[in-house]
């Protein structure tokens, strides 16, 4: 009984911690996404 309490804890920290990874990664490439449009377009003006 008490390892499935300590299982469910642990599956729920992870997703968690899964879900900030997710979140930050996400950031990122966008960052990453519009550093290369503003890099395309000062190179046209």
């Amino acid at each position: 009984m008490e390892e499935d309490k300590k299982t469910e804890l642990n599956s729920e920290i992870w997703k968690k911690h899964h879900e900030k990874e997710a979140k930050g990664l996400k950031k990122i490439f966008i960052f990453i996404f519009l550093v290369i449009v503003l890099t395309y377009i000062v190179k046209i003006a």
